[in-house]
């Protein structure tokens, strides 16, 4: 989000300062040393966002396709790596006892927020972002129509890069240094579909956990009111944050405007190209900068001596300067609280933090929404989230019977998500008897007990396949190929990355999510006392204890195949549960042993489907329809199930 063109406009009454403490040598005219900024206030997706395109430019210079696309875990821990360097430079988030963990921590001004609840008006915005993330999916696509070519991985690759890299000062120039741009073929690829859950994890795994927030608002609001309250400096590359009354003395700096500088004996400091909110007002000799912004944003291909003369003219009552300027006011009802020394018990899912507070409200709204984001997936098969559907039924439903005021059939929960070449709103029906979780907890205790020396990624990596290669059979669908499950449970791929194995691995990590926000929610009832004796929800509290965060639980094909090297496990008895779970452990089932490929010399064996045999015959060939291209169903209204044309 953000106001085009207002950052640009305003450059010229920005300054150049120093984050932190920090101080450099003073004949470098250029930097005014006199300003060192602090305390910081981060807006956390922002943050992870700046990471994430940080980690692309750098993998782009040796890797191909989507193997250049960060891990969850590499992003989470550069994220704590660039709050490291900020620190060494000045910007003390806190101040740390080595006992951190049992609390003894002084908290200094500093805060990192996250979105918890976005506002209703925004939701156009929000659906406008699906749409173009979609259409981003149906691009890539159509250019890499065969997948994705896959590179040559060595070990050290599959490890979190910030670990790997070597010296601080490279690390501190890869994640500051003016960034180099994407290379034609890069430019294209979608942003992991979980990466904020993923830095949140990062970051509550950390000593920085007591200083981040998932507050119920919008960030942007929270970082305002903080650098109003202490006069700090806001890190973001959201220019609406400009908008704000941010104080006397409160500023905006961007990420991608901190450099690393040095002074002549070599130290280091961050210089940052920061604005006054305030300051520029007056230097304009305007009361604020909400006319000026309203101006931009409406027109903007104004010129900036239009603007002003236009904030010059007597305003007039206008619905539309009033709506804008309820967006940017800071409410006296939203403050900054002083922090509680202790680590918060979780860190919420922005989106089930979003999903909480709606079913918590004292008039909830009629429909209750999630916004799904866009897997990466195949654009011309259904929706990946649709295996884990009654995963995530089961959760809405333990939810509304625990804190909604009223019976749950009367507030269903609309699922904002892909349908064919669209985002379309599904209706979830709830209930309010005891949540019947299905038969996957069944299944994931059946596997425990039939693979009991299996590392904890490994199970919940198993359990999805079988789960999903039984979803597919019962609902009368082609199920996964072999390839495609093999490449799912080892990381072992030919030399291209087909798009069925993309659509299987999107649809593992679409049913893992479910299950994160199913456990986040039995934890946080737990947390308020909601719970009480119920058998059930202490059963699947139980099952998911040991459920990891995002970068575990969703690891990159590299991390996959390192993790499965060192699992040692076998890949014939994982494909028999598979595709037959209900099979004895004595007369397992072995119909796939003849065909299982060798995942050691996986890239040079062509694929065969053939051999792979589903235990239930379909009953008849399925009529071709017209499928309608891309670019038709993208402006197509005439059938609002054009998704159940698509293949599975």
């Amino acid at each position: 989000m953000g106001i085009p063109r207002l950052a640009g406009h305003l450059q010229a009454y920005a300054s150049t300062s120093i984050l932190g403490s920090g101080a450099i040598d003073s004949s470098d005219r250029a930097i005014d040393t006199s300003t060192c900024l602090s305390p910081i206030i981060i807006d956390g997706p922002g943050l992870a966002y700046q990471i994430y395109h940080r980690l692309l430019a750098h993998h782009a210079k040796s890797l191909k396709g989507l193997d250049a696309i960060a891990s969850y875990s590499q992003i989470g821990a550069a994220a704590i790596a660039y709050l490291d360097c900020l620190g060494t430079h000045g910007c003390h988030m806190y101040s740390i006892h080595p006992l951190w963990r049992e609390g003894l921590i002084e908290v200094h001004s500093s805060h990192i927020y996250f979105d918890g609840l976005l506002p209703f008006h925004k939701r156009n915005i929000r659906q406008a972002r699906l749409e173009t993330s979609l259409r981003n999916l149906v691009k890539a696509h159509d250019l890499y129509p065969s997948g994705f070519l896959c590179s040559q991985l060595a070990s050290s690759l599959s490890q979190p890069l910030i670990e790997t890299i070597g010296s601080s000062s490279f690390k501190h120039a890869l994640l500051f240094y003016p960034q180099a741009p994407l290379p034609p073929s890069h430019r294209n690829l979608p942003a992991p579909p979980f990466l904020v859950p993923a830095v949140l994890d990062a970051l509550a795994q950390s000593p920085y956990a007591i200083v981040t927030e998932v507050v119920p608002g919008e960030a942007d609001t929270y970082c305002a009111l903080a650098a109003h309250q202490t006069g700090g400096t806001i890190l973001t590359n959201d220019s609406d944050l400009l908008v704000y009354d941010t104080g006397p003395y409160g500023s905006v700096a961007f990420f991608k405007d901190i450099d690393l500088r040095y002074d002549s004996v070599g130290d280091s400091v961050l210089q940052a190209t920061t604005f006054h909110p305030s300051a520029i007002a007056k230097r304009l000799h305007l009361p604020n900068l909400h006319r000026l912004a309203y101006e931009i944003k409406t027109d903007p291909t104004i010129s900036f001596a239009e603007a002003l003369r236009r904030c010059r003219t007597p305003s007039k009552s206008n619905a539309s300067f009033n709506a804008f300027l309820e967006e940017y006011t800071l409410h006296p009802s939203q403050s900054i609280n002083p922090r509680d020394p202790n680590p918060k018990p979780q860190l919420l899912d922005p989106r089930l933090s979003e999903l909480i507070l709606q079913l918590s409200s004292p008039s909830p709204p009629p429909y209750i929404q999630i916004y799904l984001p866009i897997l990466l997936e195949d654009s011309t098969r259904t929706s990946a989230w649709d295996p884990s559907s009654s995963i995530r039924r089961s959760t809405y439903s333990i939810l509304a019977s625990h804190l909604l005021p009223s019976s749950p059939e009367n507030k269903p929960v609309s699922e904002i998500s892909r349908r064919g070449y669209r985002i379309l709103s599904t209706i979830i029906p709830l209930t309010s008897a005891p949540p019947d979780a299905g038969s996957w907890p069944d299944l994931l205790e059946k596997m425990r007990d039939r693979f009991p020396e299996l590392p904890y990624w490994l199970h919940y990596r198993v359990f999805a396949l079988s789960y999903i290669y039984q979803w597919h059979i019962n609902k009368d669908k082609n199920p996964p190929p072999r390839a495609s499950i093999v490449h799912a449970l080892s990381g072992e791929a030919e030399q291209r990355l087909k798009w069925e194995g993309i659509h299987l691995g999107a649809q593992v990590q679409g049913l893992l999510y479910s299950l994160r926000m199913l456990k986040q929610s039995v934890v946080h009832l737990a947390d308020i006392g909601a719970i009480g004796g119920d058998g059930q929800i202490a059963r699947l509290e139980s099952l998911l204890d040991d459920l990891p965060d995002m970068g575990a639980l969703c690891p990159s094909r590299g991390e996959v195949r390192e993790l499965w090297a060192d699992a040692g496990a076998d890949v014939t008895s994982l494909l028999d549960f598979i595709l037959y779970p209900d099979a004895d452990d004595e007369g397992a089932v072995v119909h796939a042993q003849a065909s299982v490929p060798d995942t050691s010399n996986m890239a040079q064996q062509p694929e065969d489907n053939t051999a792979w045999q589903t235990p239930k015959k379909r009953k008849g060939k399925r009529k071709q329809k017209h499928k309608p291209s891309p670019s038709e169903a993208l402006v197509s209204t005439d059938d609002a199930n054009i998704y159940n044309l698509l293949p599975s």
